[in-house]
């Protein structure tokens, strides 16, 4: 009897929900490197011409370090969508030009019209301090995934900061990338605390084997709040 109920707490666990944090600093755009097959001679046995092998080669020489990153996601999150319908994954983007997320969204909630522009100008006052988890976007709570979804991690493109380090070229299709962004903000150490109140607000009390997982180059310095971080590592245990 034992047995068969552990089996089915088992079975009840499951389903998963992954978070993943995706990273769009300057440095992501710098080129990945090309696959090990690509710098392989092709050989007479092959039916590949030498232009053809030019042309894959040229193409992978190209892939930039988000391209990788981007190619990777979408590959994991079709791969849970085809392991079972109840798995649920969500998207938070790093160093994106607005802040758009479930902390802000219930912070307005919260508070009233009078409440906002008071905040406002104590922002002004003190320098324009961005607000809490700035510069981060939830492409997707967590929920089950769809082909849109899909469609969105696909189409995001680098953001820049307003340094001009490793960042001789900002051209992109989204004008909106092309605000620019403090340095440190929006960094993954933020992106990583954004996640586990996404999961804990979803997923509480619930039987879901939880994941966070995180692209990044780590090439961009961040704020890393230890006490904070504490918080949320002991948070994710205790919701195991």
């Amino acid at each position: 009897m034992k047995s068969g109920v552990a089996t089915r707490k088992k079975a009840l666990a499951s389903k998963q929900a992954v978070i993943y944090i995706i990273d769009t600093s300057p440095s992501m755009k710098h080129l990945y490197p090309p696959s090990v097959s690509a710098s392989v001679p092709v050989s007479a046995s092959n039916q590949h011409t030498e232009e053809e092998e030019e042309e894959e080669t040229d193409t992978n020489k190209k892939q930039t370090r988000l391209d990788a990153a981007k190619e990777a996601m979408i590959g994991l999150i079709t791969d849970l969508m085809l392991q079972s319908k109840t798995n649920e994954c969500g998207v938070i983007v790093l160093h994106t030009p607005l802040t758009k997320h479930h902390i802000i969204d219930i912070d307005c909630k919260n508070k009233g019209p009078d409440d906002l522009q008071e905040e406002e100008e104590e922002l002004e006052d003190e320098g324009g301090r961005d607000p809490k988890f700035s510069h981060l976007t939830e492409l997707s709570p967590v929920q089950r995934p769809s082909v849109d979804l899909l469609r969105q991690i696909q189409s995001l493109s680098f953001s820049h900061t307003n340094n001009n380090d490793n960042d001789d070229n900002n051209e992109t299709d989204n004008p909106a990338a092309t605000v620019a962004i403090p340095n440190r903000a929006g960094g993954f150490c933020d992106g990583i605390m954004l996640a586990f109140s996404a999961l804990r607000r979803k997923t509480f009390g619930k039987r879901f084997n939880r994941k966070i997982i995180l692209f990044t180059d780590a090439e961009r310095e961040v704020d890393i709040h230890w006490d904070q971080l504490d918080d949320t590592v002991e948070g994710l245990r205790e919701m195991e």
